[in-house]
């Protein structure tokens, strides 16, 4: 019978012999704070963690998950793997990862899959019951259709901006998306603790200089400082100039590293997203991949006032009557 576990330093040569797993085993451990990592509530974790599926001692699949920043009732399920056509491997680790951090507060559970995995899309929705809400296009950026020139006013994220961010991102959700994908202002603040992680993350502000009015919200991160990945939010009160934002982006960039490559995604449950792709399109950049973007939430249960309730008034209980 199949045992889970959450992976540890000690699992880590069983997994360079499998063939499923990739050499790199760092992909799945994040040493040296996993050990204590593991004993912190969830609200507190700030790392991904990973766990795997043993039987007779071989590990047949693996799971990936982080709570996402800022948002203790939301975990997402960053990588999932198993054999081949064994799906009952990889419902169980779904599933196990439901319980589990169900029962440590999370309400919501996010996770992105290829949108030509027809199988993985079953598992997640069929078997699992994950609903598909939207799409994430991820976009190369060439570079060469890149100009110097950018007469926007751009300054860097202050923890303040937050909540005016959020409201911007959460106005922008096409509604029926909402209760699944709108974020907290505290998903936009800078990480405590970003020093410990694999990842670089810079944010900005285009601000309008005579009105303050925030043109746009810029974070640029990236794990190896070659492969940069730009979210880019945009208002929907003016036309954006894209273009100056790409420009900044780049150059910010060029300062760090002459070698890299530039990304960016659009969102499909945003209301301005066609604008932004026609864009990408008529200025040559390249659509890489289209990932589904699939949702598992759990409501908790508001209870409704009896019709018949009891008042307090003066220093006795009474009961309303019928009319």
């Amino acid at each position: 019978m199949a045992k889970i576990k959450r992976l540890t330093f000690f699992d880590k040569f069983a997994l360079k012999k499998n063939k499923l797993f990739s050499l790199d085993t760092d992909e799945y451990l994040f040493l040296p704070f996993d050990f204590l990592h593991q004993v912190l509530p969830l609200k507190f974790k700030f790392m991904p963690e990973s766990y795997i599926s043993t039987e007779n001692d071989i590990i047949n699949g693996l799971i990936s998950v982080s709570k996402i920043h800022g948002n203790s009732s939301r975990v997402a399920l960053l990588q999932l793997c198993f054999s081949e056509n064994d799906y009952s491997t990889g419902q169980q680790l779904i599933e196990y990862i439901i319980a589990e951090f169900a029962s440590k507060g999370a309400t919501s559970f996010i996770v992105k899959i290829d949108e030509n995995s027809s199988d993985l899309l079953n598992l997640f929705s069929s078997a699992c019951g994950f609903r598909q809400c939207s799409f994430e296009r991820l976009w190369e950026i060439n570079r060469n259709n890149l100009s110097n020139d950018s007469e926007i006013f751009i300054r860097p994220f202050k923890n303040n901006d937050a909540e005016k961010i959020a409201q911007l991102f959460n106005d922008k959700i096409i509604t029926h998306f909402k209760p699944s994908l709108k974020r907290d202002k505290k998903e936009f603040e800078d990480v405590l603790l970003q020093g410990l992680t694999h990842k670089q993350i810079f944010k900005y502000i285009a601000e309008n200089n005579q009105n303050s009015e925030i043109e746009a919200f810029i974070t640029i991160s990236t794990s190896d400082n070659y492969n940069y990945s730009a979210e880019i939010i945009f208002p929907d009160y003016f036309e954006p100039d894209y273009s100056a934002v790409f420009s900044f982006i780049n150059r910010v960039i060029s300062r760090r590293t002459k070698n890299f490559k530039l990304y960016t995604k659009t969102l499909g449950y945003l209301n301005n997203n066609d604008k932004f792709e026609n864009y990408l399109r008529e200025n040559s950049h390249t659509a890489v991949n289209t990932k589904l973007v699939l949702t598992k939430d759990f409501y908790r249960e508001i209870k409704e006032p009896s019709a018949i309730e009891k008042l307090v008034m003066l220093n006795r209980i009474s009961t309303p009557t019928s009319t």
